[in-house]
């Protein structure tokens, strides 16, 4: 019902299924992602969940209803029901009053007057230059091709808006948690930091036998109490003493598992291992698909060659009349490719800054100068590379997937030439196999190309299945097979719009 209102809205197919697409995606992303509080609306109230199910009834939900306490489940069955019939009527309703009525009047004047506004400035602007030889247009192939996807399609600020909610996301998810854990494990590797060293073991054995000898002198510090043989200062000092081992106890272990680590990997590598704060760098590296530049990248790129073929008049399709010029076909082609390549290239530094700017802002970053193996969530990480380089990794392997990505839309749009048919294309060959892999299928998570636009899944992939006695050769033939596989489909694509 959602998409049937929208649709009565929208004049075209495109958006319906953009948006369709959008409120599926959403959902999915809430719904998937692990570092949601289990208790948040976001991850209860939305399609995807209600679709399952199961997650519903897995522990017991409530939220606060204007200070009521109402649970899940049975908000859920008012909810549905009543947006069924919102959307139902508006549907009606929209559909009934005609095309017409859909325009609101301050939205066209605010349009209308912005318009005139621009032609006014750029006619002041020619009328300046004029007989000076100064251009307020440029020539450029490339720079035409940009601004014809960001700013001629209006796409441009929807991507604006995807952003902005990547931002807003990304300070949800990736904030420090105000967790006692979390600093006593910060406050242990900060006293730690650096190599191991045999007086850095024999500090962690050292506070192990004082947090036990603290918890076993309990009952005797009790029992001396209530026999009066210490007095009431001293019990209450101990007690203190008692609580902090006592809450520290446990969490010490994740210390000590740490060192366990590092002496067997040391052991095994024949090398030293670090003491490292590394919550936030496995935050960072640790991060998901990032579905925001994924819909970013298939809502610009999807019409970069199939717009040329939509014919807007009955004298025909413009892509006849743009290869009939002089630069309208090799030169043109590739300036498309570069363009969206820049486009591309520009929205992963947008969307990693976003992530990286929260963690290293809410989150210590020390020594990253450490091997990277020291972090145990790289365990099977063979080399000399380094916490700080891995992460100019980590980007340029985002970075490579987003271009591959925009490629393949490309490549999509000139062969299909029909915008549904593309966007239909490029969700099965990059999402479908992730929703298989997320069903249980391993075999799908072999090709997800989500793990390259996450980075970190592939490079564990590799790490984990080394060819040829390098952990690094799995990792580039997948690239090569994802280059290979967008090549194959470019080299007909540039054939059919040069000739």
């Amino acid at each position: 019902m959602l998409v049937l209102a929208w649709s009565t809205v929208c004049g075209s197919a495109v958006p319906v299924c953009f948006g369709g697409l959008g409120l599926f995606g959403l959902s999915w992303l809430f719904s998937s992602m692990k570092r949601i509080d289990a208790n948040s609306l976001l991850k209860g109230l939305n399609l995807v969940t209600a679709a399952e199910s199961d997650p519903l009834f897995v522990r017991y939900r409530a939220l606060n209803f204007f200070g009521e306490v109402a649970g899940c489940v049975p908000f859920l069955c008012v909810l549905f029901p009543v947006l069924i019939l919102v959307c139902a009527a508006a549907a009606t309703l929209l559909y009934a009053r005609g095309a017409g009525g859909l325009r609101a009047a301050w939205a066209d004047a605010l349009i209308g007057a912005a318009a005139e506004k621009l032609a006014v400035l750029r006619y002041r602007l020619s009328r300046l230059t004029r007989g000076r030889g100064w251009r307020t247009y440029s020539r450029s192939l490339v720079l035409a091709e940009l601004f014809k996807t960001l700013i001629s399609t209006r796409f441009l600020a929807v991507v604006l808006l995807i952003l902005c909610v990547k931002v807003c996301y990304s300070v949800r998810v990736n904030s420090p948690p105000n967790s006692f854990s979390d600093a006593v494990y910060r406050e242990y590797m900060t006293v730690l930091e650096g190599e191991m060293t045999d007086e850095k073991l024999a500090y962690i054995a050292d506070e192990r036998a004082r947090i036990d000898l603290t918890l076993s002198r309990y009952a005797g510090m009790r029992q001396a109490y209530l026999n009066g043989e210490i007095t009431y200062q001293e019990y209450g000092e101990f007690l203190s003493e008692y609580n902090d081992a006592y809450s520290r106890s446990s969490l010490f272990g994740a210390v000590e598992r740490q060192a366990d680590y590092l002496l067997r990997q040391g052991e095994r590598r024949g090398a030293v291992g670090w003491f490292l704060y590394d919550t936030g760098w496995r935050k960072l590296y640790a991060e998901d698909a990032d579905l925001f530049l994924y819909a970013s990248i298939l809502l610009l790129f999807t019409g970069s060659f199939a717009a040329e073929y939509v014919s807007r008049s009955s004298s025909g399709r413009f892509a006849e009349l743009l290869r009939s010029t002089k630069k309208g076909r090799h030169r043109t082609f590739h300036a498309k490719l570069i363009s969206s390549g820049a486009i591309a290239a520009a929205l992963t530094v947008l969307t990693g800054a976003a992530d990286a700017a929260v963690v290293f802002s809410g989150y210590a970053m020390p020594c990253a100068d450490a091997p990277l193996w020291s972090v145990a969530m790289f365990s099977d990480v063979t080399g000399g590379i380094t916490v700080g380089q891995y992460f100019v990794l980590f980007f340029l392997m985002r970075l490579t997937g987003a271009l591959i990505m925009a490629m393949l839309v490309c490549a999509l749009s000139e062969l299909l030439a029909r915008y549904l048919p593309v966007l239909g294309a490029a969700v099965a060959l990059t999402l479908l196999p992730a929703l298989c892999a997320a069903f249980g299928f391993a075999a799908a998570d072999k090709v997800n190309f989500l793990n390259l636009l996450a980075g970190t899944p592939l490079f564990l992939e590799s790490a984990r299945t080394p060819l040829l006695g390098s952990g690094y050769a799995m990792l580039a033939l997948w690239l090569a097979a994802a280059v290979s596989a967008v090549a194959a489909m470019m080299l007909p694509a540039k054939k059919m719009f040069t000739e």
